[in-house]
C-alpha cells in the first residue's frame, strides 16, 4: 500500500521502492510509457487529470500494458 496525493506521487513512490518496476512504467524522461494505461479505480487517467489526478484513501491505481494483435 502506498500513501500518495496524486498518481504521480504514487508512481514516484514506486520508483523509490521498486526502481526496476519504475523503469517499466516511466521512460528516461520520467513520463509514463505510451503503451501503458493507468487507471484510478475504473477511470483512465487520460480522461481525468493525467498523472496529476488526485487520489483519496481507498483509491486503487492500476497500471496495465496495452494489448494488441490479431
Amino acid at each position: 500500500m502506498i500513501t500518495a496525493h496524486t498518481v504521480l506521487d504514487a508512481i514516484n513512490e514506486i520508483g523509490r521502492s521498486y526502481p526496476a518496476l519504475y523503469r517499466n512504467i516511466c521512460d528516461e524522461t520520467g513520463k509514463t510509457r505510451k503503451h501503458l494505461n493507468v487507471f484510478v479505480n475504473s477511470d483512465n487517467v487520460r480522461d481525468l487529470k493525467g498523472v496529476d489526478t488526485p487520489l483519496k484513501a481507498g483509491d486503487l491505481v492500476t497500471v496495465l500494458p496495452a494489448v494488441s494483435g490479431g
